[in-house]
């Protein structure tokens, strides 16, 4: 009797059976492999990367690699949409910006525990409004008297902000710019009441230096009837860096002013036009003259966009709500500060 020939009926289901079991179970492996990278390729993402709990999702932490005023490579920035400012920059490279309470109710773990709270910028309730004296809130020392450092840094104690800016402040009047000129009064009423007046306003103007970069610039100008300016360089009426050695410097100046002589209020604020700053501070005890209605328009005819603010000082309640001052900083986008001087310690002599 012969036997079958390889394609006799008999042979077919031999022949599948050979071709269609390997080719069966090759699928089936990858098909395994393939959901079991899958799986795991899942679960490594979420244990990564956590739910931090925030509904925008803007509640990151990141780095910049341009660097800050001083020279550190790399600024820490919390963005959050609870921030009033949208975001800080911590001057500080080796402190490390907070998540929310949401992260460790969610389950942070481990990424939570590594980063350390902060609570966000907030200037609520620093300003004070027209007619009361600056710091009456927080912010002030011993004998009651608010500081430019004080007033100006929110909880984080950072004034350097997005841009290479600086925030900086006097008796409360908060301004943001790279360029700042103070123009304070130094005439003889300035030295009143034990020479409370020169003195506060000595300190605030060098509290609001130390808020400074060493790429911001800066000019002080005290006059009375003329203008004596800060000139470290030689070379008059320049903006000067706020390098240490140029604030070591400013404070010796300062130092040095002393309170005589009339007011002449016009000549100070168009010398400190002339250098483009974008903040002026303005201080003075709005003792006579007072500046004219022409005077305050030629001053907001000259200004190309610095804000000024005027910060007036005087014996008691504020008594004329409109008055030059408080039309100057209205009419050049600043703000208006009253300052009672008889609640300012009186000056060491």
């Amino acid at each position: 009797m012969s036997s079958p020939s390889a394609a006799s009926p008999l042979n077919v289901p031999r022949a599948l059976a050979a071709t269609a079991l390997p080719w069966l179970f090759s699928t089936t492996a990858h098909a395994c492999l393939f959901l079991f990278l899958a799986l795991a390729y899942y679960w490594t993402r979420e244990r990564a990367q956590p739910n931090i709990g925030s509904p925008s999702g803007l509640n990151v932490i990141f780095v910049s690699s341009a660097g800050n005023d001083d020279g550190v490579a790399g600024d820490l920035v919390n963005v959050s949409p609870d921030s009033p400012g949208g975001e800080y920059y911590d001057d500080e490279p080796s402190a490390v910006a907070a998540t929310s309470e949401q992260a460790r109710e969610a389950g942070g773990g481990a990424l939570a525990a590594l980063l350390n709270e902060k609570p966000t910028v907030s200037l609520d309730g620093v300003l004070p409004a027209s007619g009361s004296f600056a710091g009456a809130s927080t912010g002030r020392d011993a004998a009651g008297l608010a500081s430019a450092e004080s007033m100006t840094r929110g909880p984080q104690g950072s004034n350097r902000l997005r841009g290479g800016y600086a925030r900086t402040g006097v008796f409360g009047a908060i301004g943001e710019g790279r360029k700042f000129v103070y123009v304070f009064d130094r005439s003889g009423s300035m030295d009143l009441h034990g020479g409370a007046p020169l003195a506060a306003a000595k300190a605030e103007l060098t509290g609001s230096l130390k808020d400074l970069g060493q790429t911001h610039q800066f000019q002080i100008i005290f006059y009375n009837e003329h203008p004596r300016l800060f000139n470290p360089t030689g070379t008059p009426g320049r903006l000067v860096f706020g390098t240490q050695q140029n604030k070591y410097l400013a404070q010796k100046f300062v130092g040095s002013i002393t309170a005589d002589g009339a007011t002449r209020h016009d000549e100070a604020l168009e010398m400190a036009l002339r250098m483009g700053p974008d903040v002026i501070f303005f201080l003075t005890d709005a003792d006579e003259p007072r500046m004219t209605a022409r005077q305050l328009a030629r001053v907001a005819q000259l200004n190309e966009g610095a804000a000024i603010h005027a910060i007036e000082f005087g014996y008691g309640a504020q008594s004329d709500p409109d008055d030059f001052l408080v039309k100057l900083a209205r009419q050049n986008g600043g703000q208006h500060v009253y300052v009672d001087i008889s609640r300012l310690p009186a000056a060491r002599r």
